[in-house]
């Protein structure tokens, strides 16, 4: 059961204030936890730049963008990338791809690895994924996320797009606050595995039209539930040809930045600004 899947014995918990220090703590012992946390590289240095040095274990980051945004051509790089062995940028580790949409592609996977010196078949076997079918199979799935990352080595979980279900099987708004509770219980639900294993998480999620005729931005899908659940927001967006443009958007840590990537068949390169 759901208390079951994520009770925290007292050993991991032990384990877990010495590696997190989630007990009580000075800010400056805080300062240096923080330092000594291995990021993951996401391939591409503009990235890095403007995620000071890559993605962060024991957090969310969600990437925010419209279709063809290059969101999951990340997801597949990280995907390779957290393979890498530490002094490059990886964490030594496999990862677990959630995927939602029918997006999950081993070809993709091969043609990144062959970039970043990995076999390729090496490279596969280091990558489990799962299609899932509704947002009940999202939520029994975390079960299974768990016990990867807590005995298989995982170090990456990818979920490729969070909200996809959530958003077809509650549309309307007199079905809002009742989706809204369900993506907040599994959104509170993953950060604690990726808290109490010191894993990377990293989200996709899909942006729809204001419903405000006054505010013309476009919005992310799942409200203010997604923006304060999650730990840092990146936005991606569509600029000439293969060129995208990521803006650091939301984050308690990271300041307001931009870098500029494209895509390419082995996956995201760095770019220069449109001029």
């Amino acid at each position: 059961g759901e208390s079951h899947a994520l009770a925290i014995t007292e050993a991991a918990r032990r384990e877990l204030e010495k590696v997190l220090g989630i007990g009580v703590m000075k800010a400056k012992e805080h300062y240096e936890l923080l330092l000594k946390q291995r990021k993951l590289t996401t391939g591409c240095a503009n990235l890095d730049a403007i995620l000071d040095g890559g993605l962060e274990p024991a957090a969310i980051t969600e990437f925010v963008g419209v279709f063809g945004s290059g969101k999951s051509q990340l997801m597949h790089q990280l995907c390779i990338t957290v393979q890498l062995p530490e002094e490059k940028g990886g964490l030594a580790g496999k990862a677990l791809y959630l995927d939602t949409e029918r997006g999950f592609s081993p070809k993709r996977l091969v043609a990144i690895a062959s970039r970043f010196g990995l076999s390729p078949e090496e490279a596969l076997d280091n990558v489990y994924s799962v299609y899932v079918v509704n947002t009940d199979h999202q939520v029994v799935l975390l079960d299974e996320v768990e016990r990867l990352v807590s005995s298989e080595g995982v170090k990456l979980v990818v979920v490729d797009s969070f909200t996809s279900h959530f958003r077809k099987e509650y549309p309307g708004r007199d079905r809002l606050a009742e989706r809204q509770q369900k993506l907040n219980r599994y959104l509170g639900q993953l950060m604690k595995i990726a808290v109490t294993y010191n894993v990377v998480v990293a989200v996709t999620n899909q942006v729809m039209a204001s419903p405000d005729p006054k505010d013309p931005m476009e919005k992310a899908v799942g409200g203010n539930i997604m923006g304060h659940g999650t730990t840092h927001r990146i936005w991606f967006w569509r600029r000439k040809g293969s060129k995208r443009m990521a803006r650091v958007v939301d984050s308690p840590r990271l300041p307001e930045a931009e870098a500029w990537f494209e895509l390419g068949e082995g996956g995201v390169y760095d770019a220069e600004p449109d001029k």
